[in-house]
Protein backbone atom coordinates (compact mmCIF):
# COMPACT_ATOMS: atom_id res chain seq x y z
CA UNK A 1 0.00 0.00 0.00
CA UNK A 2 1.29 3.29 -0.66
CA UNK A 3 1.92 5.46 2.19
CA UNK A 4 1.67 9.69 2.14
CA UNK A 5 5.06 10.99 2.71
CA UNK A 6 6.26 11.35 6.24
CA UNK A 7 6.07 14.83 7.49
CA UNK A 8 8.07 16.96 10.29
CA UNK A 9 6.42 19.32 12.75
CA UNK A 10 8.08 21.56 14.99
CA UNK A 11 6.74 22.77 17.37
CA UNK A 12 7.09 26.74 18.26
CA UNK A 13 6.76 29.22 21.40
CA UNK A 14 5.78 32.55 19.63
CA UNK A 15 5.50 34.44 16.27
CA UNK A 16 9.83 35.04 16.55
CA UNK A 17 9.92 31.55 15.51
CA UNK A 18 7.21 31.08 12.59
CA UNK A 19 9.71 32.15 10.01
CA UNK A 20 12.60 29.99 11.11
CA UNK A 21 10.66 26.80 11.28
CA UNK A 22 8.42 27.15 8.12
CA UNK A 23 11.61 28.24 6.17
CA UNK A 24 13.59 25.49 7.56
CA UNK A 25 11.06 23.01 5.84
CA UNK A 26 8.88 22.46 8.82
CA UNK A 27 5.52 21.15 7.28
CA UNK A 28 3.01 21.56 10.30
CA UNK A 29 3.88 24.19 12.49
CA UNK A 30 2.68 23.47 16.38
CA UNK A 31 2.00 26.02 18.85
CA UNK A 32 3.02 24.74 21.98
CA UNK A 33 5.13 26.88 25.68
CA UNK A 34 7.69 24.44 27.14
CA UNK A 35 7.93 25.89 29.74
CA UNK A 36 4.35 24.82 30.73
CA UNK A 37 5.06 21.12 30.33
CA UNK A 38 4.97 18.67 27.86
CA UNK A 39 1.76 19.73 25.77
CA UNK A 40 2.46 23.09 27.53
CA UNK A 41 -0.40 25.91 26.30
CA UNK A 42 0.49 29.08 25.20
CA UNK A 43 -2.27 32.07 25.71
CA UNK A 44 -4.39 33.10 23.32
CA UNK A 45 -2.62 36.06 21.93
CA UNK A 46 0.29 34.21 21.11
CA UNK A 47 -2.10 31.37 19.91
CA UNK A 48 -3.41 34.56 17.33
CA UNK A 49 -0.44 35.87 16.39
CA UNK A 50 1.29 32.69 15.41
CA UNK A 51 -2.07 31.89 12.97
CA UNK A 52 -1.37 34.94 11.84
CA UNK A 53 1.39 35.03 11.21
CA UNK A 54 1.86 30.95 9.32
CA UNK A 55 -1.14 33.16 7.21
CA UNK A 56 -2.06 29.18 5.55
CA UNK A 57 1.62 28.64 4.49
CA UNK A 58 1.33 24.99 7.01
CA UNK A 59 -1.27 23.43 9.15
CA UNK A 60 -1.32 24.33 12.50
CA UNK A 61 -1.61 22.46 15.65
CA UNK A 62 -1.84 23.21 19.05
CA UNK A 63 -1.47 21.52 22.73
CA UNK A 64 -3.80 22.19 25.06
CA UNK A 65 -1.93 21.11 27.98
CA UNK A 66 -3.35 17.82 29.84
CA UNK A 67 -6.97 17.19 29.86
CA UNK A 68 -7.42 18.32 33.86
CA UNK A 69 -6.93 21.63 32.82
CA UNK A 70 -8.00 22.13 29.29
CA UNK A 71 -9.23 25.63 28.62
CA UNK A 72 -12.51 26.98 28.84
CA UNK A 73 -12.67 29.77 26.22
CA UNK A 74 -13.22 29.18 22.44
CA UNK A 75 -10.24 28.18 20.67
CA UNK A 76 -9.24 30.61 17.71
CA UNK A 77 -9.86 30.02 14.31
CA UNK A 78 -7.04 28.58 12.05
CA UNK A 79 -5.81 25.57 14.30
CA UNK A 80 -6.28 22.41 12.30
CA UNK A 81 -5.21 19.77 14.91
CA UNK A 82 -5.64 19.79 18.90
CA UNK A 83 -3.48 17.73 21.16
CA UNK A 84 -4.22 16.88 24.94
CA UNK A 85 -2.48 14.69 27.49
CA UNK A 86 -3.28 12.35 29.85
CA UNK A 87 -1.15 12.74 33.08
CA UNK A 88 -3.20 12.26 36.14
CA UNK A 89 -6.35 11.95 34.19
CA UNK A 90 -10.07 11.19 36.10
CA UNK A 91 -11.49 8.06 36.53
CA UNK A 92 -13.93 9.10 33.62
CA UNK A 93 -11.16 10.12 31.33
CA UNK A 94 -12.45 8.65 28.22
CA UNK A 95 -15.45 10.52 28.29
CA UNK A 96 -13.83 13.57 29.52
CA UNK A 97 -11.39 13.56 26.67
CA UNK A 98 -14.72 12.84 24.22
CA UNK A 99 -15.99 16.38 25.94
CA UNK A 100 -13.06 17.92 25.46
CA UNK A 101 -12.47 17.49 21.84
CA UNK A 102 -15.94 18.38 21.22
CA UNK A 103 -15.89 21.79 21.81
CA UNK A 104 -12.39 21.82 19.82
CA UNK A 105 -14.10 21.27 16.63
CA UNK A 106 -13.53 21.79 13.46
CA UNK A 107 -10.46 21.47 14.79
CA UNK A 108 -9.64 17.61 14.87
CA UNK A 109 -8.36 15.83 17.63
CA UNK A 110 -5.36 14.25 18.30
CA UNK A 111 -4.73 12.42 21.46
CA UNK A 112 -1.55 11.83 23.38
CA UNK A 113 -0.14 8.71 24.68
CA UNK A 114 3.15 9.41 26.96
CA UNK A 115 5.29 5.78 26.64
CA UNK A 116 6.77 6.75 30.29
CA UNK A 117 3.16 6.32 31.62
CA UNK A 118 3.93 4.97 34.89
CA UNK A 119 6.01 8.20 35.84
CA UNK A 120 2.94 10.83 34.44
CA UNK A 121 0.38 8.88 36.26
CA UNK A 122 -1.41 8.36 32.88
CA UNK A 123 -3.27 5.45 30.89
CA UNK A 124 -0.90 3.09 29.08
CA UNK A 125 -0.39 3.87 25.18
CA UNK A 126 -2.46 0.82 24.28
CA UNK A 127 -5.63 2.16 26.08
CA UNK A 128 -5.17 5.68 24.62
CA UNK A 129 -4.66 3.76 21.08
CA UNK A 130 -7.82 1.75 21.74
CA UNK A 131 -9.78 5.00 22.75
CA UNK A 132 -8.49 6.82 19.68
CA UNK A 133 -9.83 3.93 17.99
CA UNK A 134 -13.03 3.98 19.11
CA UNK A 135 -14.32 7.27 19.16
CA UNK A 136 -12.72 8.19 15.97
CA UNK A 137 -10.28 10.47 16.78
CA UNK A 138 -8.04 12.13 14.05
CA UNK A 139 -4.77 10.43 15.56
CA UNK A 140 -2.60 9.57 17.95
CA UNK A 141 0.79 11.60 18.98
CA UNK A 142 3.21 8.92 21.46
CA UNK A 143 5.27 10.88 23.22
CA UNK A 144 7.38 11.39 26.92
CA UNK A 145 5.62 13.50 29.72
CA UNK A 146 9.39 13.75 31.31
CA UNK A 147 11.93 15.73 29.33
CA UNK A 148 15.19 14.30 30.61
CA UNK A 149 17.71 13.00 29.31
CA UNK A 150 15.93 9.44 28.43
CA UNK A 151 13.99 9.54 25.30
CA UNK A 152 10.77 7.84 23.52
CA UNK A 153 13.19 4.10 22.79
CA UNK A 154 14.15 4.04 26.48
CA UNK A 155 10.58 3.79 27.41
CA UNK A 156 9.24 1.76 24.47
CA UNK A 157 10.25 -0.98 22.65
CA UNK A 158 10.49 -0.41 18.62
CA UNK A 159 8.81 -3.87 17.66
CA UNK A 160 6.03 -2.62 19.87
CA UNK A 161 5.63 0.64 18.41
CA UNK A 162 5.66 -0.52 15.03
CA UNK A 163 2.82 -3.10 15.74
CA UNK A 164 0.47 -0.22 17.80
CA UNK A 165 1.45 1.80 14.74
CA UNK A 166 0.21 -0.74 11.93
CA UNK A 167 -2.88 -0.88 14.18
CA UNK A 168 -3.61 2.78 14.36
CA UNK A 169 -2.84 3.25 10.23
CA UNK A 170 -5.74 0.27 9.68
CA UNK A 171 -7.70 2.38 11.98
CA UNK A 172 -7.00 5.20 9.28
CA UNK A 173 -5.66 7.23 12.44
CA UNK A 174 -2.74 9.55 11.92
CA UNK A 175 0.61 8.68 13.81
CA UNK A 176 3.14 11.39 15.48
CA UNK A 177 6.33 10.28 17.53
CA UNK A 178 7.81 12.43 19.68
CA UNK A 179 10.06 12.24 22.80
CA UNK A 180 13.09 14.12 22.48
CA UNK A 181 13.71 12.62 18.95
CA UNK A 182 17.78 13.46 17.72
CA UNK A 183 20.39 11.34 16.27
CA UNK A 184 19.94 7.91 15.59
CA UNK A 185 16.45 7.84 18.05
CA UNK A 186 15.10 10.32 14.99
CA UNK A 187 16.29 7.82 12.15
CA UNK A 188 14.95 4.74 14.06
CA UNK A 189 11.31 6.56 14.26
CA UNK A 190 11.50 7.37 10.72
CA UNK A 191 11.99 3.66 9.95
CA UNK A 192 8.58 3.00 12.08
CA UNK A 193 6.94 5.07 9.55
CA UNK A 194 4.77 6.83 11.23
CA UNK A 195 2.80 9.67 9.60
CA UNK A 196 4.64 12.56 11.59
CA UNK A 197 7.78 13.02 13.27
CA UNK A 198 7.72 15.59 16.38
CA UNK A 199 10.50 17.69 17.52
CA UNK A 200 10.77 21.06 19.59
CA UNK A 201 14.41 20.37 21.28
CA UNK A 202 16.18 18.54 18.22
CA UNK A 203 15.14 21.88 16.05
CA UNK A 204 16.37 24.35 18.75
CA UNK A 205 20.05 26.15 19.63
CA UNK A 206 21.94 24.08 21.76
CA UNK A 207 19.13 20.62 21.26
CA UNK A 208 17.82 22.49 24.42
CA UNK A 209 13.90 22.89 24.03
CA UNK A 210 13.92 26.07 26.06
CA UNK A 211 16.27 27.78 23.65
CA UNK A 212 15.30 29.62 20.38
CA UNK A 213 13.88 27.41 16.76
CA UNK A 214 17.06 27.19 14.50
CA UNK A 215 16.50 27.33 11.08
CA UNK A 216 19.30 25.17 10.55
CA UNK A 217 18.38 22.34 12.61
CA UNK A 218 14.68 22.43 11.09
CA UNK A 219 16.46 22.27 7.72
CA UNK A 220 18.83 19.27 8.84
CA UNK A 221 15.93 17.42 10.14
CA UNK A 222 13.67 18.19 6.91
CA UNK A 223 16.76 16.72 4.83
CA UNK A 224 16.27 13.62 6.54
CA UNK A 225 12.70 13.30 5.65
CA UNK A 226 13.01 14.29 2.43
CA UNK A 227 15.70 11.37 1.68
CA UNK A 228 13.52 8.96 3.68
CA UNK A 229 10.76 9.50 1.50
CA UNK A 230 12.72 9.33 -1.54
CA UNK A 231 14.01 6.34 -0.48
CA UNK A 232 10.45 5.13 0.43
CA UNK A 233 9.39 5.97 -3.41
CA UNK A 234 12.30 3.91 -4.59
CA UNK A 235 11.50 0.62 -2.57
CA UNK A 236 7.66 1.30 -3.94
CA UNK A 237 8.62 1.41 -7.88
Amino acid sequence: MSRKPLQLLVSIRNTDEVESALCGGADIIDIKEPANGPLGMANRPTILSIVRDVAGRAPISAALGELTNTPCWPLPIGLHYVKLGLSNPPANWPQRLQNAFARAVPAQSIAVAYADHLRANSPPVEDVLQWSCDRNAAGLLVDTAVKDDRKLFDWIDPDDLQKLIDRAHRHRLLVALAGSLSGEQFSRAMDLEPDIIAVRGAACVGHCRRHKISQDRVRALADLIEAHNLSAVGRED
